[in-house]
């Protein structure tokens, strides 16, 4: 059973682990004044490690321990560089991002492997979303809903664009497969990935999955992901083992702690988001591990 952090947030999202400073970093994406990235310091403490942050959604660490964000209505992607949101590709006189020329869409989660190459979705969701922050204006027309690699030298390679509604995205425990889940279609498919980092030979991995969101990957290869009634544990070829409820539709999950155990979940009530509906759940003691620094 997954146990209640009591706090005062609007939509939580994004957790990731850091192993260095012992903290879960979370967003609350309906936070006032352009929303919040926070640090949560077991068992109970919360401070804002940044805000305004764009009302940026998942979020997750490089190689070297910074935070990066898929920066949703912001219409970015971007890492935090001397306390600055400093984004990939970034549109001429403008803090979006851009691909061949146009402002992407709305970034919903992000990933990086271990030797920095990072892949983060970006389907339209923020654009018709109310109650998360303003739309950051367009450059050029928008490209389709995309799966993007960002290669070391900052560059951005559309890996794919067949699905609807790329959300949650995340590696397997030996960087060789990339599963990304499609809210709109109620599923998660895999990846190929090549050396370079590239995608290929998409296939089916879970389906029937309502409001498949963001998702996190423990040690055994198991893959947990975010639906409307809980987080839905998968093993490595893709069977339901169970569903953990926590509060109303789960977003996404992470593990921490020293050795990896305690299993965190983000959820959020319905409607607009409110104060006193983001929530923070944790399973502690969970029988398989995470993976340190990985989301």
């Amino acid at each position: 059973m997954a146990t209640q952090i009591p706090s005062q947030l609007y939509f939580t999202e994004g957790p990731v682990w850091d192993p260095k400073a012992n903290v879960l970093y979370l967003t609350d994406m309906g936070a006032p004044n352009g929303g919040a990235i926070y640090k949560f310091s077991p068992p109970s403490t919360f401070d804002v490690l940044l805000q305004p942050a764009g009302s940026a959604d998942g979020i997750g660490l490089d190689p070297q321990n910074n935070v990066i964000a898929a920066g949703y209505p912001s219409r970015n992607a971007w890492h935090l560089s001397s306390g600055m949101m400093v984004p990939w590709s970034p549109c001429s006189g403008a803090t979006t991002t851009c691909y061949m020329g146009s402002t992407i869409n709305t970034p919903d989660d992000i990933t990086a492997r271990s030797d920095g190459v990072i892949y983060f979705t970006d389907p339209t969701f923020a654009l018709s979303m109310s109650g998360i922050a303003p739309v950051a204006a367009t450059t050029g027309s928008s490209p389709p809903q995309a799966t993007y690699r960002v290669t070391t030298d900052g560059m951005l390679h559309q890996e794919d664009t067949t699905g609807n509604g790329p959300n949650g995205v995340n590696l397997s425990p030996d960087e060789k497969t990339l599963y990304v889940a499609y809210t709109l279609d109620a599923n998660v498919y895999k990846f190929s990935v090549a050396g370079d980092g590239s995608l290929s030979n998409k296939t089916l991995f879970a389906s029937q999955l309502s409001l498949a969101d963001s998702m996190c990957v423990d040690a055994g290869g198991n893959v947990y992901v975010g639906t409307s009634g809980g987080l839905a544990v998968l093993d490595p070829s893709g069977n339901l083992l169970g569903t953990i409820p926590a509060g109303g539709t789960t977003t996404n999950c992470a593990f921490g702690g020293a050795d990896q155990k305690t299993l965190y979940i983000t959820s959020h009530g319905y409607g607009a988001p409110a104060m006193g509906q983001g929530f923070l759940y944790k399973v502690d003691n969970w029988p398989v591990p995470g993976i340190a620094g990985q989301n």
